[in-house]
């Protein structure tokens, strides 16, 4: 049976492979024969890694050459490859998104060059905007990972580093210049904090919490898992978290009184929630990944977690809206038509890579104290 650490680590390896199928089946006929080595070499990585890793010691070199490569990467990126000749339209969203408003336009029925409207929410592309200004999406896109990096930076893991390195779909995000690892692990740096719910900081964590939400609505599935657990767990009781959550509540809502007073009439007839609920997937299957995000919460029996069933409810909800597409268009047309955007798969990614993070430090602690108390 799978423990959680290597079912999180599988569902990392399949997000690889999707990646690895279809890009490289476009370059190159040979791509489903290299891909049982791809896996292969993520799963030496995983158990192998003290036997692969001995003689590197210097974790905190390895990770400031981690974050450098991948800041001179971005860079790379930003002069090499030029946004016109991207088939992935993120970038085109949030530019659209500002040359509407700054036109005075309602920002909501502006279309990327591919046609698609925005359907991330408003705190989304705020953050975006220095990024739009100075039309550098690049650095969006990594600031994501050199996050994860940063966080893994006072515990060795490196086996954690080199996998990042090796993941596919990184590099393609960035290329892209997509930004879904980096807003999720924003989130995720939420739920890595020990108790979010503390008085020091409580309220700009409150108010982060409901800035965040208002990026994208699908993180409402981890939140329920962080915060019902929490009740769950009798960490909390339901009446400090719901006072706690009043705060993000009133914040998520206040995001969207400037497009209601200011464009009240377009907004009902165009907004995120529409958007996001009529494009991808029908709007029922909603409660069907809620009431997942609830049972996962039962699950909840240590703090870490938290991380990994935040991360395995956004992928069996993306996974839900994969074999609805499949189910509706075949495996192969859903596939390499992309009608499946894979890319949604990376949204659970940063929550699992956390925990991973989290239960490789604490077994290497427990290694180290047996270790000690043996003498």
């Amino acid at each position: 049976m799978f423990s959680k650490k290597t079912s999180a680590f599988t569902i990392i390896v399949f997000i690889n492979s999707l990646f690895f199928y279809k890009y490289l089946s476009r370059v190159t006929s040979y791509a489903l024969l290299g891909l049982p080595i791809y896996i292969f070499m993520q799963y030496a990585l995983y158990f192998f890694s003290d036997i692969i890793f001995l003689k590197l010691k210097k974790f905190k070199k390895i990770t400031i050459s981690t974050i450098a490569f991948l800041l001179i990467f971005s860079v790379a990126v930003h002069y090499k490859i030029s946004l016109d000749s991207l088939k992935v339209d993120r970038w085109s969203v949030i530019a659209s998104f500002w040359d509407a408003l700054f036109k005075g336009k309602y920002p909501y029925f502006a279309k990327s060059h591919m046609g698609n409207y925005p359907g991330p929410m408003p705190i989304y592309f705020l953050i975006a905007l220095p990024f739009y200004l100075i039309n550098f999406y690049s650095i969006l896109s990594v600031l994501g990972y050199v996050l994860l990096v940063y966080i893994m930076r006072k515990r060795d893991a490196t086996f954690l580093l080199f996998l990042l390195l090796i993941s596919l779909f990184m590099y393609w995000e960035i290329v892209t210049r997509s930004t879904i690892f980096t807003f999720s692990m924003f989130v995720a740096a939420l739920f890595y904090k020990k108790d979010i719910l503390i008085k020091k900081q409580y309220y700009i964590t409150a108010i982060t919490v409901g800035l965040l939400l208002a990026t994208r609505s699908v993180y409402i599935l981890p939140y329920i898992v962080f915060f019902l657990s929490s009740i769950l767990r009798k960490e909390k009781t339901i009446k400090e978290v719901f006072t706690f959550l009043i705060i993000p509540f009133l914040t998520f809502l206040g995001v969207f009184l400037p497009f209601i007073i200011g464009y009240g009439t377009d907004f009902l007839k165009m907004n995120p929630f529409i958007i996001q609920s009529s494009f991808l997937i029908p709007a029922s299957y909603t409660l069907l990944f809620i009431l997942i995000a609830f049972a996962f919460s039962f699950l909840v029996k240590k703090k870490e977690d938290e991380l990994f069933y935040a991360g395995l409810s956004l992928f069996v909800a993306i996974a839900i809206y994969a074999l609805y597409q499949i189910y509706h268009h075949g495996l192969r047309e859903a596939f390499f038509s992309s009608y499946i955007d894979i890319s949604y798969f990376i949204l659970g990614a940063p929550f699992l890579l956390v925990y991973l993070f989290v239960v490789t430090a604490k077994e290497k602690n427990n290694k180290l104290n047996h270790a000690a108390s043996s003498f």
